[in-house]
């Protein structure tokens, strides 16, 4: 049997799977925020990177013509060791702490996506710049499952075609939610719990967003998935942060 919370999850895992498809990113923006609500903040990230693994591979196999292999093999060069460092501050750090860090980085990730547009600067494309995002996004992906403040940051200052930026994202998100799901189940009391009833439905919901998606991407253009997940992410962000601070006013 499925537990009343865990079916508004199943929901919203499945509006992740869309947005990943029709916007090329989102999951864990959209599925985060209300994941660690349910489950609090170290098995909610650990089921938010398993989900994230499972949705990207999916994606990987429609996608990959237009993966950038150069920015692939740079971008995921040092995630082991930014995945590795957010394991160590996910064991240091007070589980209130967590939610606020949580929230903050999917808000910061909003904000980044809306405010960098504007900025004319361009980055310049070299290995150092791409080789610390990817330390930055393994580190934040370990911590929260939302990778998406660097990766966005990058994205918009390097210029990056939007096309090529969607496909290249799906085997980084891969190869970074499994190397932060295999060091964060290593973290005392991360290991969720589940049924198989629950992960068959979780499985069944990436499964039907994804496939749903297609046929959605043509009736809905990219901008307005983008609306979508900025007002779900927002939500839950906010509700997290709240979850916080009443967290350090109890204790």
């Amino acid at each position: 049997m499925l537990s009343a919370e865990f079916i508004p999850l199943a929901a919203v895992v499945l509006l992740g799977a869309v947005m990943q498809r029709v916007a090329g990113m989102g999951f864990a923006l959209v599925v985060a925020p209300f994941t660690v609500l349910l489950f609090g903040p170290l098995q909610g990230v650990v089921i938010v990177n398993a989900c994230g693994v499972v949705c990207a591979a999916t994606l990987w196999a429609i996608t990959r013509e237009r993966i950038d292999r150069r920015r692939l093999l740079r971008l995921a060069l040092l995630t082991p060791v930014g995945a590795a460092a957010g394991v160590g501050v996910l064991m240091i750090v007070d589980p209130a702490a967590l939610y606020l860090v949580i929230g903050v980085t999917v808000l910061v990730a909003l904000a980044a996506t809306l405010g960098l547009q504007r900025v004319a600067y361009i980055l310049p494309d070299g290995w150092t710049t791409t080789s610390l995002t990817g330390l930055a996004t393994g580190a934040l992906v370990s911590i929260s499952g939302v990778g998406g403040p660097p990766l966005t940051a990058y994205a918009l200052l390097t210029r990056w075609e939007q096309r090529s930026f969607a496909a290249t994202m799906q085997p980084l998100t891969v190869i970074i939610s499994s190397i932060a799901l295999i060091a964060g189940v290593l973290v005392p009391g991360a290991a969720p719990e589940l049924s198989v009833v629950e992960v068959t439905v979780l499985l069944a919901s990436i499964g039907i967003g994804s496939a749903i998606a297609v046929p959605v991407g043509g009736l809905v253009s990219a901008r307005v998935a983008r609306v979508l997940v900025i007002v779900v992410a927002a939500l839950g962000a906010v509700s997290i942060l709240v979850r916080g601070v009443m967290a350090f006013a109890g204790g």
